[in-house]
């Protein structure tokens, strides 16, 4: 699912940070249905529509280039990134293959269901800075490292060993990954599936998979490989001799023979992953045959072999450190994914809403201050205080709400600021900003809470936003009509939030409102109408 999510991003020019789009769509109640696709994008800002759409040529016109489609026919089940070409339709599945169907066959296999996106200037935010800084750093380290290596190479062999080293480094982290459970490229189009003959998960955790039962063939090969790529760098870089590097290469062959032998005949089951290392460990040994047979000779040089014991004692000292924190993080993640899968849950969310007295939220004679759509059944509450200063965090939220959701939420604005003379800062914020609601509407008023919550001090605000003559005994009375009400619902201190009527559950942030938005106008619209609070 997730592959394909990124892929459809990709395509449609999208920037995304991939980690944090695995943990939203994972932590997904739904997952891994498309609705926690929608819910994961729509949480990003990236507009996106899924859909029930009519299977004609013509609908497929209307369609963007690039979109997700589910098929179901006898040789393609599920769901697919389709790229639109002239006369046929590209179609990129979850396995990594890739069909290209006629349009007519596309249409007959078709269900309907599509998913597509589309691309605004805000998605930029979805990729940090930090992230492309860190990984052009990277980028900058390996081709120095490369140009020292590159020019101070003695033989036409130590790139290859290096080549082939790196190549093993790479598939045996996609092997630890793989016994971790973790899903990455290398793996999903090594391992993908079980069938008569292949089964990467038996064979990584099979009795055969450790040596004497206690050393994992996993770590034996990061440790390998690890040290290998360490001493070939340093070995060259310095002149000195390869003779015995390439012994080494050497010693991995009868692991590979025992590992062959054990899939085939007691397992009877293939590791594609596992038999890619045994390739790339013959490939060292013939280089090694190769080299060594010609020089007829080994040249047992002790600062090579100071080398060699500096690097495969680091190799085996780092894995030893990055393994159990590696395990430790990977743990972590998934706790934290069943944590949120299990904290964004509507129902537990609703129970713990409604096991509460509800409040009537509806003020006589109160002019209130509504933002988003003022007919929704979903009215969320937010009691402040401009010189509140747990206030300010929650004002961020009302902004995520209000981009997101204006259309599907009726959001109040009130005011808890007590018995203040007219003339202090606090009443004549409040009140100017009651005043630019009333006069200038949403949008500007919106703005100076912005100013006076996130930017501001309060001369300068004043400054910007007082107005001469302000009828200050009618906002006076306007603001003891909210004090009451809170005093009387006992809503003492702010912020306060209500939904339906009902104060926001304290097991949860108050960020965590955007995760329920949708899933509050769902259940409204199934409602009969109401009045505003309690729904």
């Amino acid at each position: 699912m997730q592959l394909l999510v990124e892929s459809l991003l990709r395509k449609n020019q999208i920037p995304f940070e991939r980690s944090e789009l695995e943990f939203q769509i994972q932590s997904h109640p739904s997952y891994p249905s498309l609705h926690a696709v929608t819910g994961v994008l729509d949480h990003f800002g990236v507009t996106n529509v899924a859909a029930r759409v009519p299977r004609t040529s013509e609908t497929l016109d209307q369609l963007p280039d690039h979109f997700i489609a589910q098929m179901q026919g006898d040789s393609m089940n599920g769901l697919f990134v389709t790229d639109q070409q002239p006369y046929s339709m590209r179609l990129h599945g979850e396995d990594g293959a890739v069909r290209i169907l006629s349009v007519a066959d596309f249409i007959s296999a078709f269900t309907g269901i599509v998913l597509a996106v589309e691309q605004s200037a805000e998605q930029g935010l979805l990729k940090p800075r930090r992230k492309r800084m860190s990984k052009a750093a990277v980028g900058i380290l390996i081709l120095l490292l490369g140009y020292i290596f590159v020019s101070t190479i003695t033989s036409v062999w130590a790139p290859v060993m290096l080549v082939v080293a790196l190549a093993g480094l790479v598939i045996s982290v996609s092997i630890f990954q793989q016994e971790s459970g973790v899903k990455n490229k290398i793996g999903e189009a090594f391992c993908d599936g079980v069938t008569q003959t292949t089964d990467c998960a038996s064979v990584l955790h099979s009795p055969g998979a450790r040596i004497f039962g206690v050393y994992k063939l996993s770590d034996l090969s990061m440790v390998y490989f690890t040290g290998f790529t360490i001493a070939s760098f340093l070995l060259s870089v310095q002149g000195l001799g390869l003779d015995l590097l390439y012994m080494m290469g050497l010693l991995g062959v009868p692991v590979t023979i025992y590992s062959i032998y054990y899939q085939a005949f007691k397992l009877k089951k293939w590791c594609l992953l596992c038999l890619t290392i045994v390739g790339l460990l013959w490939i060292m040994g013939g280089v090694a045959i190769g080299v060594l047979s010609n020089t007829g000779s080994i040249n047992w040089d002790f600062s090579v072999l100071l080398h060699l014991a500096i690097s495969f004692t680091a190799s085996v000292a780092l894995w030893s450190y990055l393994k159990p924190n590696m395990e430790q993080a990977e743990a972590s993640k998934r706790d934290k994914i069943s944590y949120y899968k299990f904290k964004r849950n509507y129902s537990i969310f609703q129970a713990l809403l409604k096991d509460q007295d509800a409040i009537d939220t509806a003020i006589p004679g109160l002019n209130e201050m509504v933002f988003g759509n003022p007919d929704s059944k979903v009215e969320l509450v937010f009691v402040t205080n401009p010189f509140c200063g747990h206030c300010k965090p929650v004002h961020s939220i009302i902004e995520d709400l209000l981009s997101k959701y204006d259309q599907d939420i009726r959001l109040v604005i009130r005011f808890n600021i007590g018995s203040v003379d007219t003339d202090h800062d606090l009443f004549q914020i409040v009140a100017h900003l009651m005043h630019a609601y009333a006069t200038q509407g949403a949008g500007p008023s919106l703005g100076a809470m912005h100013e006076i919550f996130q930017e501001l001090k309060a001369k300068e605000w004043l400054e910007k936003w007082s107005v001469p003559n302000l009828d200050t005994g009618y906002y006076a009375q306007q603001l003891a009509l909210q004090k009451h009400w809170c005093t009387e619902n006992k809503l003492n201190f702010t912020p306060v939030v209500l939904v339906n009527g009902y104060s926001f559950p304290r097991e949860y942030e108050r960020g965590d409102l955007l995760f329920f938005i949708e899933d509050l106008v769902e259940e409204s619209e199934m409602l009969p109408e109401t009045s505003s609070a309690a729904v």
